[in-house]
């Protein structure tokens, strides 16, 4: 709580597949998708996945060189705090997963994901995000753009 206005956090994941997604070399990944989204849905501070149809379309609208690619993949999500999405990220079968990610993902300019405060009941859009994402590779982690280490290094200064 800062100033009496509720904050949670967005979190916006990208990442390029290795090969096409009906491909056999990406298929523990793909096949595993909606699994671990159900995994996160059930997940303690959990509050929503910006998936479907819209979200496919923010995609197909962002101009970008990553986005424009047909094996880009993104996540993009709201949880209560950076406490909980980091909970999900490495204590669950999430976590299993994104050590396996250089099985299914190619290398792509650092940072791949990044974590915001967001006042409680905001959506963010993608747009949004590839905005957080590039301010965080920018300058850094920081209270407006950040990872989870920082998140974990600085509990408490952070929605």
């Amino acid at each position: 709580m800062t100033g009496g206005q509720a904050y949670h956090v967005g979190h916006l994941n990208v990442a390029l597949l290795r090969d096409e997604w009906d491909s056999p070399a990406v298929a523990g990944f793909v096949d595993a998708v909606d699994q671990v989204n159900a995994i996160a849905e059930r997940s303690d501070g959990f509050i929503i996945n910006v998936g479907g149809d819209n979200f496919d379309a923010q995609i197909e609208a962002y101009d970008h060189p990553l986005t424009n690619n047909s094996r880009f993949a993104a996540t993009l999500s709201v949880w209560e705090s950076a406490q909980a999405l980091d909970q999900f990220v490495h204590k669950t079968l999430h976590g299993s997963f994104l050590r396996r990610k250089d099985e299914w993902f190619e290398e792509i300019e650092k940072p791949s994901y990044v974590v915001w405060p967001i006042k409680a009941g905001h959506i963010p859009t993608l747009s949004e995000g590839m905005e957080k994402l590039a301010l965080l590779a920018q300058n850094g982690p920081s209270a407006d753009a950040f990872d989870l280490a920082w998140a974990r290094q600085t509990e408490g200064a952070i929605a």
